[in-house]
């Protein structure tokens, strides 16, 4: 994001010389096809995007013992937050992005909260929670996934130790805001931009 705003020329960055930010233009232009290249996909659909990735062969890696390979609902956000700064999105872009809010919309947990209770955290049942998202799922299945120490995927986070279920973001809400503002904004914007260069042909 960075880069992208020093390549844009946003005011906060306008002493950055043109050399440089011709540099930063050239990163920005090889992080779009990078990305759109590291979506993962299962069972032919393009979902969303591992936590991190092994350098060169940018397969999906695990991290901690408890940050297994896994799909990540927590850092993807960030991921087509950034591919929707592109006001004239490639259609692989596009179809990154389109891909990655049809996952949300399918994976949301609803009728659930994640929540402190009396020092702990915990998930309750309650009708009006706002939809969230494990932060990991696992591969194929697309269940969410709670992992120890021990490295023991788990089903249910209320299986893992004390310490690990209070000390990780097990859940996550971003993406509520990814769909209900960021994505009709960008929508909005790209069909808009669709628009007008169908009426200059």
């Amino acid at each position: 994001r960075l880069l992208s705003d020093i390549a844009a020329k946003e005011d906060d960055y306008l002493f950055v010389d043109e050399s440089r930010r011709k540099k930063a233009e050239h990163a920005v232009e090889i992080a779009r096809p990078l990305l759109t290249a590291t979506q993962l996909e299962v069972n032919g659909v393009k979902t969303v995007w591992a936590a991190q990735y092994v350098a060169v062969r940018l397969k999906p890696a695990k991290a901690r013992a408890f940050e297994p390979v896994s799909l990540s609902a927590g850092e993807s956000v960030g991921i087509v937050r950034f591919l929707m700064r592109d006001s004239t999105p490639t259609p692989e872009v596009v179809q990154a992005v389109e891909s990655a809010v049809a996952w949300y919309r399918r994976n949301k947990i609803v009728g659930t909260r994640w929540e402190r209770v009396k020092g702990e955290n915990t998930v309750t049942k309650d009708k009006s929670a706002p939809p969230i998202w494990a932060r990991f799922y696992e591969l194929g299945t697309m269940r969410p996934i709670f992992i120890g120490r021990d490295g023991v995927v788990k089903y249910d986070v209320m299986q893992i130790e004390t310490e690990r279920r209070n000390g990780y973001a097990w859940y996550v809400v971003e993406p509520n805001k990814l769909l209900t503002e960021d994505y009709p904004k960008w929508k909005a914007k790209v069909s808009g931009a669709a628009s007008k260069s169908a009426g200059l042909m």
